[in-house]
């Protein structure tokens, strides 16, 4: 996922890299990341109609998530248990705009899928706060954190990280400050800690994810300066949510990174630093300095991102479109997702412990979904 910042305070990842979508800019989760990644609506020779898939779908466990075109202008965000189960509503279009032709990020799910966390609109503000809802029960738990905007989302132990700013004064149309933010399920919001500020930079934006075995906190720091997107990159072990940061690439610097995943204390990165085409390198936490890494994938590199345990790569082919390979995080290629020649191919991330992957193939305007069978290596349609 590819990340435009050219305008610091409405970021938006640019996946495949073709869609653009709200933050995300990972999730990562990339959340983690939290950052959760999805694709452009689906163009269809007819209009869409109520309870279409209009973005990729995502699994936790045994359920799906989607994103459905609602009875009115909109997206409701709907889960359902498994492939066969009958979608329900979980945060409707009234409730949490989702446009359909731009879906957002903005929300982030626990490791098993039970809670979410969305934004909505604040009363007579240009912020944002964050709810909490149960995806088994339909509940909203009472935890609400005002005073973000397009901010990320990154669940860890019994709470979420989030990027927020202070009480801004009345009028103001100015977002500056933002701070790195844990927030504990159950406590008031005035006791949230504060993971990482920059009071000498107040115009720095800040990304972030855990890896999903939680062994990492990774921190992309953002800023424009002088028409120039500039970016450093920070880590720490997440062994306390106030430990130690160490620079991974300590300089402002073009060139973002986006992880596919860790191998015990390895990190496998894909990077534009010194390297606009994207290559994948694989990083010692113990030597993080750059004349340690390790590539794995000289360029080009279009995309690469979490896949099964395993980390999927994207590339465009001459004549046209792209193609999708699975290779295992030493870079050894293990298969090639079937698709069209011509045919732009688009894959969710998901973590090893996933049990259904998801995937979308366009071509002439229309897109088609599936749902991934890697022992076939196989797609199946989904609706």
């Amino acid at each position: 996922m590819d990340l435009s910042y050219d305008q610091p305070e409405q970021l938006y990842v640019s996946k495949g890299k073709s869609a653009v979508t709200k933050i995300q800019p990972i999730q990562l989760a990339l959340s983690a990341c939290s950052l959760l990644v999805a694709t452009i609506s689906a163009q269809t020779s007819g209009a869409e109609r109520p309870g279409e898939l209009v973005h990729l779908p995502f699994a936790r466990g045994e359920r799906i998530f989607t994103s459905r075109k609602a009875t009115r202008d909109g997206v409701d965000f709907c889960v359902q248990k498994g492939p066969n189960g009958t979608p329900r509503v979980l945060i409707s279009a009234a409730e949490a705009p989702l446009d359909a032709q731009v879906p957002l990020t903005d929300f982030s799910l626990s490791d098993d899928g039970r809670l979410c966390a969305y934004f909505v609109m604040q009363t007579d503000s240009r912020y944002e706060a964050i709810k909490v809802i149960d995806t088994e029960t339909g509940q909203k738990l009472e935890d609400t954190v005002s005073w973000t905007h397009f901010g990320d989302f990154a669940w860890s132990g019994k709470g979420f990280y989030y990027g927020g700013y202070r009480k801004a004064a009345l009028g103001s149309s100015s977002y500056s400050d933002e701070r790195v933010l844990y927030h504990r399920l159950g406590t008031p919001q005035e006791q949230d800690t504060v993971v990482y500020e920059d009071a000498e930079h107040p115009k720095r934006k800040y990304l972030f994810l855990t890896t999903y075995d939680h062994r990492f906190f990774l921190l992309h720091i953002l800023e424009r300066v002088a028409g120039k997107s500039l970016v450093s990159e920070l880590f720490r072990r997440e062994v306390s949510i106030q430990g130690k940061f160490q620079p991974l690439q300590g300089t402002m610097a073009p060139g973002r990174f986006f992880l596919c995943d860790n191998v015990g204390d390895h990190m496998v990165l894909l990077t534009r630093y010194k390297s606009p085409k994207g290559r994948i390198v694989d990083v010692d936490t113990h030597h993080p300095d750059e004349g340690q890494w390790k590539t794995l994938m000289p360029e080009p590199v279009d995309d690469a991102e979490p896949f099964l345990g395993k980390m999927l790569v994207i590339q465009s082919r001459p004549e046209g479109g792209n193609v999708a390979r699975i290779f295992s995080l030493s870079g050894k290629l293990d298969k090639e997702i079937p698709s069209e020649p011509g045919s732009t191919i688009d894959v969710q991330y998901c973590s090893k412990r996933e049990k259904y992957a998801f995937a979308s193939l366009e071509k002439g305007g229309i897109k088609s979904y599936y749902l991934y069978d890697p022992k076939a290596n196989k797609l199946v349609p989904f609706r």
